[in-house]
């Protein structure tokens, strides 16, 4: 597990950079393992970050609808004493806890499409209040007078707590959305492009990691890979060396940023060997989703197809395995990075685990 709590490096804060710090939302993602927490303003070619925490949750307690409700956020984050920068805030949850589905409605008005959504997705789940976004997707082949959407629901119990719980901790919500939506704001912040040509995201996060295509800097493709979390890969580790969790994620981490190496930038050592071979078949399942995932887009949204998939969460630190990554996905694969002119943020593999809330600190600021 991810127990960092870190700043950017501290320097003197120009009055107008202190003005627009108090001005821009803190951007946090409620994920299954931890809490992460960003804050980011423009600067000119790129973006500055002014704030960076990954909080632990207390105790280490799994993140479900009923934990949140009892008020385990408030908890985590008092228990982390961070002084917000600002007095509001941009979040956005887990797919874990959310219930994503693609469906083909008969055509309607957004107000008849919406309440059919609702209608399904709260049948489903067996909540009389949810919280609904929808938005249209491309169609494959479907019946005439269709039209199809993807519907993302949470629990309104839930969006209320996670409201109360930051209100208590002097942060007013002023947007609660979908994870895709972050990730698609995360990914056309590093690369252009992503507004004209189609690109992926694969966040590869601890419990849920999803493949979100984004076009025109929003995502017409969302996919959970089930079963697949990067937890699973430092399970495997933790398990084969006899190590704990925080003790594998520290090895897995090192492979990333070329700890574990002889001299050469390519020669391994025989400590990383064993880490890698440890944690080479619990890549296997995130493996044949992405193959399936792919079949799939080439078979029925062949205009989709990516030519760039970027990596965010947890996984973004598992770079030996980025190339069987690419070679499942059939494109090529990099971490997400923050364009930004500050090296000690440019230089730092974890910027892509806080990309979901870099991005929701930043569309906030445009909400």
């Amino acid at each position: 597990m991810l127990t960092l709590t870190k700043r950017p490096t501290s320097e003197h804060v120009p009055a107008s950079r202190l003005r627009a710090r108090q001005a821009a939302p803190v951007g946090i993602d409620i994920g299954s393992h931890a809490i992460k927490w960003a804050q980011v303003v423009p600067e000119a070619g790129g973006w500055r970050l002014t704030e960076a925490h990954i909080i632990p949750w207390v105790g280490s307690q799994s993140l479900d609808h009923q934990s949140l409700v009892n008020g385990d956020l408030r908890t985590a984050l008092r228990a982390a004493t961070i002084a917000p920068p600002s007095r509001t805030a941009a979040c956005t949850l887990s797919m874990a806890l959310t219930e994503l589905r693609s469906l083909d409605l008969p055509a309607g008005s957004p107000d008849e499409l919406r309440q059919m959504a609702y209608n399904e997705l709260a049948d489903g789940l067996g909540e009389a209040q949810l919280e609904l976004m929808l938005w249209p997707t491309p169609r494959a082949d479907g019946e005439a007078g269709t039209i199809s959407v993807t519907a993302l629901a949470l629990p309104t119990a839930t969006a209320l707590a996670v409201a109360e719980d930051l209100l208590a901790e002097r942060l007013r919500c002023r947007l609660l959305t979908a994870l895709p939506y972050a990730l698609a704001k995360a990914v056309t912040m590093a690369d252009p492009s992503a507004r004209a040509t189609p690109v992926a995201v694969l966040d590869w996060g601890g419990a849920t990691p999803s493949l979100t295509v984004v076009q025109h800097g929003r995502p017409v493709f969302t996919r959970l890979l089930r079963d697949c979390g990067a937890a699973r890969v430092a399970e495997a580790v933790s398990q084969l060396l006899q190590l704990s969790t925080a003790e594998a994620w520290g090895l897995l981490g090192a492979l990333g940023d070329n700890t574990l190496r002889r001299s050469g930038p390519d020669q391994r050592s025989p400590l990383a060997d064993r880490v890698v071979e440890a944690a080479r078949g619990a890549t296997k399942p995130l493996l044949q989703q992405l193959e399936r995932t792919r079949a799939f887009l080439r078979q029925q949204f062949a205009d989709l197809v990516p030519q760039r998939v970027w990596i965010v969460g947890a996984g973004a630190l598992l770079q030996p395995f980025f190339p069987a990554i690419s070679t499942a996905i059939g494109a090529e694969v990099q971490p997400w990075r923050l364009p930004t002119s500050q090296p000690s943020v440019a230089d730092d593999p974890m910027q892509a685990v806080l990309a979901a809330a870099i991005g929701m600190s930043a569309l906030g600021g445009d909400a």
